[in-house]
């Protein structure tokens, strides 16, 4: 009879026998043989028959007339293991869902559960056919019966069943199974919460199996549940998708920042009171477990945004661009909130043990908002970055600013020329940031930095009428006094920029901005930033408004003067300024009309004298790069002008004494002033050269300094000219000169020198004396014209052999004067001179000096001159004077002074060495 009933095609009141029947399924949940679960089938069969044919006459009213008892239908699910008496079962409670949903309701969560533990672990259609229709059947019914506050709650219990079986679900069913489940619950609205489950029990999952951490899960790459919920998402649209990670940023930011830990008890109490308020109960996670579903999360949204399929999607979903770009203006506001907390956590966390966890998530943190900036095109990253910085959270305002930065950085080659248009409105937008004073400093800061980018970025498409309020409103903060610094280095920036772009036009705001600029160089900076910023601008101003700087260029050239020379040998972190302050010193040079610039270097030769001697190394550097960029016909033009700050330059050894900065100095007037000459004709280098010598001859008594800084320049100016010194004739004033000053200056024939007496004067002279003979030196070094001449030979042997008795100084100053000065002149002379007959008299005037019985230096000083020039020039030079050396040799043998005689016979021997002859027979 069952089995007739349940294939009848025509019943009249079908309704009528399910109550019956009910009861005769009552009945076989008592008994206890063989046929029971056949019967239990059976009646099941009937009932569902009954119910769609009472569902075809009656419609909506069949529940006032049938009498379904539910939970019997319920309990006999439980009761049984038969998988047939299972499906039949749920394929009743699908069907009764549409007739009778608050009843079903009162059973889901039995229904659901047992779907978990028996339904989706097989693999057959027929149990998922049979799921589907459940689902399809249960969960709108219980969409529409919950009320708006309870209903997420419900559908992540529903959802909740299905998560905890995933592993155990066939991979084949997993995908489709669970996009039905979220394509029921509304995935445009509620796929989020399929997501937050998994990621929950992968995060518990994974705790309890290995403890693995967040480190081990980025080794190990993405996760399969991870991955298998990417796959998910992509089977419905980009707006559902982008809406779920809206959620989920919304979510894990509305979780604790810190979770007290709490035992056993306490979980399971605070467990079963939070069952029903929350999708996810945290009671039950440790502080641990929270934070890595944070992090996954946080992973997840990242990796979402970022896959290959999601991308391919979002540039297909041409219809939706406005709904995405809100949505991801949403998204990123929501990121941004999130990661200035999880910064803060960092910072209070840092030297704590659970640090890393909070590192860790800051990162995921930040890759999310790296996805949603790598998805915006440019015209839509406008939109949403003019919406956040129009926030009310000034949080989110300073973080749409750095992004806006990101994209405006010159290598990231985002906005093209057609954004300009679009972009012309955030002028106005951070200006009005920049300028008020309620706004944070770091906004503030921020929105100068995204000016100074915004400004070089649209400069060359926009009106000067667009940049000039820029200018302007960055030239009000730098002049004013309560500016921080920091803002202040921006707004120097920003000015930088806006000068590039308008030019000429900014002129009329130099007035403001150069006095600001001095007085910045000026002060002793703790920040080597402001120092920067300042450098920059005036690099800017120098390279652009070049002609309107007339008026600042002396304290300008001072100010670069004296900060390049204390920067000089600056640490590693100060090279990028160093770098700056070349930049600008050549700028200076090339840029500046020179006759502007000459009068305005001369005066501030006179201030750096005055105020850092140091200063005038730059100074003279400064020079040099001037005489080295322009052309000749210029350089012609203003010879005289040159030639008069030379000459006041040179006069500095006189006003300031000897001391080793004032060396340093020389040497560069030096360098600056061959370059000078290097650049003119021959005509004009010897009437210079000559005006320089009489400038420090006829001053010699009053003003007898001015001879060490001509020798100096001289020695200088010979090794740079080389033979050409000579040719030029440069050197034919200056032989008979430095022989009448070597004579003059000597304690073996005159009681005092130009210097006077003391030991001032001696320091002085000894100074002079090494200037001259250096200056020699090079002569005769680079003599390759036959210059020393016999009657040049005669001039000078006597006044440079006489040296060898000048002990003026002291005799460590004498030591170092002869073994670094003189024995290297006389080795040069000698081999200048070039003939043997005039090295006999060399070498008798150098010998006579070993009979000064008095000084054993002066013996030891001829005896090393008459070693060097044997060892330089060889057997040439021992072969013509050997008859003429043995004499003082023999008498210097037999010295009583010890060291002395040691290095005689050091001598002796290395003369046999030389000639390869034994010359005991001349000791005889």
């Amino acid at each position: 009879m069952l089995e007739t009933i349940g294939v009848m095609a025509s019943l009249g009141r079908p309704w009528l026998l399910v109550g019956p029947l009910c009861q005769c399924l009552q009945c076989t949940l008592t008994l206890d043989t063989v046929i029971t679960e056949l019967l239990q089938q059976q009646i099941l069969s009937a009932i569902l028959h009954l119910l769609q044919k009472s569902v075809e006459e009656l419609g909506e009213d069949v529940n006032k007339e049938m009498q379904l008892n539910i939970e019997l239908i319920v309990q006999c699910i439980r009761s049984s293991v038969n998988s047939d008496t299972h499906r039949r079962a749920m394929l009743i409670l699908a069907l009764a869902a549409k007739i009778s949903p608050e009843v079903v309701m009162h059973n889901m969560m039995s229904i659901f559960t047992f779907m978990g533990t028996s339904l989706l672990r097989r693999d057959d259609s027929y149990s998922f056919q049979v799921i589907h229709q459940t689902i399809q059947s249960i969960v709108p019914v219980l969409i529409k019966c919950e009320t708006e506050e309870k209903i997420l709650v419900k559908l992540a219990q529903v959802c909740q069943v299905f998560v905890d079986v995933l592993p155990d679900i066939p991979e084949h069913r997993r995908l489709s199974l669970f996009t039905q489940l979220a394509s029921t619950i509304d995935a445009n609205k509620n796929l989020w919460i399929i997501l937050a489950l998994v990621a929950d029990s992968h995060v518990m999952r994974g705790s309890l199996n290995d403890g693995s951490g967040m480190k081990e899960e980025d080794r190990r790459g993405i996760p399969r549940d991870i991955q298998f919920t990417l796959t998910l998402c992509s089977q419905f649209p980009v707006v559902a998708q982008v809406f779920a990670c809206c959620q989920l940023m919304e979510h894990i930011s509305s979780l604790p920042e810190e979770k007290e830990e709490t035992t056993g008890q306490e979980r399971s109490r605070e467990k079963y009171s939070q069952i029903d308020q929350e999708i996810i109960c945290w009671s039950v996670h440790s502080a641990r477990q929270l934070c890595h579903f944070k992090y996954t999360t946080a992973g997840l949204i990242a990796l979402l945004l970022s896959s290959e399929e999601y991308v391919r999607q979002a540039c297909e979903a041409s219809e939706q661009v406005e709904e995405l770009q809100d949505l991801y203006r949403q998204l990123l506001e929501k990121a941004l909130w999130y990661l200035d907390s999880v910064s803060l956590l960092c910072d209070q966390h840092k030297d704590k043990p659970g640090g890393r966890l909070f590192l860790s998530l800051q990162r995921k943190v930040v890759d999310v908002v790296d996805s949603i900036n790598a998805l915006l095109p440019p015209s839509m990253l406008i939109e949403v970055a003019k919406k956040l910085v129009n926030s009310q959270l000034p949080l989110v305002r300073c973080r749409a600013m750095e992004i806006l930065c990101a994209k405006l950085q010159p290598n990231a080659n985002f906005f093209s020329k057609e954004n300009v248009k679009s972009l012309e409105p955030f002028m106005a937008i951070l200006l009005k940031r920049a300028r008020k004073s309620k706004e944070p400093s770091d906004n503030r800061q921020t929105a100068l930095f995204t000016l100074h980018l915004l400004t070089k970025f649209m400069a060359p498409q926009v009106s000067n009428e667009v940049v000039l309020p820029v200018l302007s409103a960055a030239v009000d903060l730098i002049c004013k006094d309560t500016t921080e610094t920091k803002l202040v280095i921006q707004a120097l920036l920003v000015v930088s920029e806006s000068v590039v772009a308008l030019k000429a036009h900014a002129v009329i705001h130099l007035g403001q901005i150069m006095p600001a600029i001095i007085k910045f160089w000026n002060e002793d900076q703790a920040s080597d930033h402001l120092l920067l910023a300042t450098v920059t601008a005036t690099h800017k101003l120098l390279e652009n408004v070049p002609q309107f700087l007339s008026p600042y260029l002396e304290p300008l050239v001072c100010c670069v003067c004296c900060l390049s020379s204390r920067k000089e040998n600056g640490s590693v972190k100060e090279s990028r300024l160093i770098m700056r302050l070349s930049i600008v010193q050549d700028t200076l040079v090339k840029h500046v009309e020179p006759r502007v610039l000459i009068p305005m270097m001369m005066e501030a030769y006179k201030t750096l004298s005055k105020i850092d001697v140091t200063a005038l190394q730059t100074f003279m550097a400064l020079v040099d790069t001037l005489i080295t960029h322009v052309d000749g016909k210029t350089l012609t033009s203003h010879k005289p002008a040159l030639l008069s700050l030379f000459t006041e330059a040179m006069d500095l050894r006189t006003q300031k004494g000897n001391s080793e900065v004032v060396g340093a100095v020389e040497l560069d007037i030096s360098r600056a002033l061959s370059k000078l000459l290097l650049r003119l004709n021959e005509y004009d280098n010897i009437a210079i050269f000559l005006s320089l010598q009489n400038w420090a001859a006829d001053a010699a008594e009053d003003k007898p300094s001015r001879l060490i800084t001509f020798y100096r320049f001289s020695d200088y100016l010979a090794g740079t000219f080389k033979v050409l010194f000579i040719k030029a004739k440069l050197a034919d004033s200056l032989f008979s000169h430095a022989a009448s000053l070597l004579e003059a200056n000597n304690s073996f024939n005159q009681q005092n020198t130009v210097f006077g007496s003391g030991a001032e004067a001696e320091r002085q002279t000894s100074c002079l004396l090494e200037a001259v003979l250096d200056t020699l030196t090079k002569i005769f070094l680079y003599d390759s014209v036959n210059f020393t001449n016999q009657e040049r030979f005669q001039l000078m042997v006597k006044p440079l052999t006489d040296q060898l008795e000048n002990t003026i100084g002291g005799m460590i100053a004498y030591e170092g004067r002869i073994r670094n000065h003189l024995i290297p002149c006389l080795v040069k002379f000698t081999i200048a001179v070039g003939d043997d007959s005039l090295w006999k008299t060399l070498n008798r005037q150098i010998l006579l000096r070993v009979r000064n019985d008095d000084q054993p230096k002066v013996i030891l000083a001829a005896l090393q001159t008459f070693q060097a020039l044997m060892e330089t020039l060889g057997e040439d030079f021992l072969q013509p004077v050997l008859a003429d050396t043995m004499p003082y040799i023999t008498e210097v043998l037999e010295s009583l002074d010890t060291d002395i005689e040691a290095f005689t016979r050091e001598i002796f021997t290395k003369m046999e060495g030389i000639l390869g002859d034994n010359l005991r027979a001349y000791l005889g």
